[in-house]
């Protein structure tokens, strides 16, 4: 919290900017802090003024959101860019009781990235396959282990129920864990040009969810009206995935039905932070200030 705090503080600053000034514009003394702070960081963070300053990527709603969970993806190293998990059996036993939100964690395997984009959802593949398909000798090079290929990693990464087990490799050759893999994943999150499609291809996740959520066949969470309502789902559903956020969805309103209590983007809220294993995640973002547009601003965005 406190460094998703600092992030925000350093882009709205209020001594160094004249009255008026654009909240995307930052002064020289500022910029070059921040530039500073990012080359000496290891798990570089996804701050709005590195997004629109260093990165060149406008800041819409979509961008807001984006950063706002990637400062909440739990990792081994601290998240950011540069984020790696082994999203495994033993991870979840040792960390979190493997008891989740809506049933038993998942054993995803590896999960990567600002959003923690995992193997067994096949968004790690999405994003490397686009990381590679914008920059394939760059890519290429970073992700070059000795007595490995590329296509070997891609065929890894599309046979997640094959190649795993508990969300562990059965082999050592593509352990994305190993020190060995894990450093090349670390590299990638350092290069500003796999850091523009970390957050392109997040957005594009986003997009997806929100359309099941508001717009196919209707969407499912109708009740959820604002941008507070709204983000609060998306972070749930990048956390457990669109199907298991879904059901989730589902069960609460029925819940709250057959309690007899009225039903509305507040009480499915409020039930979902009660019941959740991620309690002070869930209280963050139906409590966050700047999540207060009283209108739904994805729509259109």
């Amino acid at each position: 919290m406190d460094a998703f705090k600092d992030k925000y503080n350093l882009a709205h600053p209020k001594s160094k900017l004249p009255a008026g000034t654009a909240k995307t514009t930052v002064d020289r003394e500022t910029l070059n802090a921040l530039i500073s702070w990012r080359a000496n960081q290891s798990t570089p963070g996804a701050g709005r003024v590195f997004l629109v300053q260093v990165l060149g990527l406008s800041f819409t709603v979509w961008e807001k959101m984006a950063a706002l969970i990637s400062t909440h993806e739990e990792s081994a190293n601290g998240g950011g860019f540069t984020a790696v998990s082994p999203k495994s059996q033993t991870w979840w036993d040792v960390n979190h009781d493997n008891v989740c939100d809506g049933g038993p964690c998942d054993e995803a395997g590896l999960s990567y990235g600002i959003s923690q984009s995992t193997h067994e959802s096949g968004r790690l593949f999405s994003l490397l396959h686009n990381m590679r398909t914008a920059r394939t000798a760059l890519f290429d090079q970073t992700f070059r282990v000795p007595g490995t290929t590329i296509a070997g990693l891609f065929d890894h990464l599309n046979n997640f129920t094959a190649q795993t087990s508990h969300g562990i490799a059965t082999g050592a050759t593509y352990d994305l864990y190993s020190s060995r893999w894990r450093t090349r994943f670390e590299a990638a999150g350092r290069i500003s040009e796999f850091q523009r499609i970390q957050i392109d291809t997040a957005v594009t996740s986003l997009r997806a969810s929100y359309r099941l959520m508001k717009v196919t066949n209707g969407g499912y969470a109708t009740d959820l009206k604002d941008e507070r309502g709204i983000g609060f789902w998306l972070d749930l559903t990048n956390q457990t995935g669109d199907a298991r956020a879904k059901t989730r969805y589902t069960e609460v309103v029925q819940a709250l039905h057959d309690q007899g209590k009225p039903v509305n983007q507040t009480t499915i809220i409020n039930e979902i932070v009660k019941h959740s294993k991620f309690v002070d995640r869930r209280k963050y973002f139906r409590d966050f200030a700047p999540l207060n547009d009283p209108t739904d601003p994805f729509a259109n965005a």
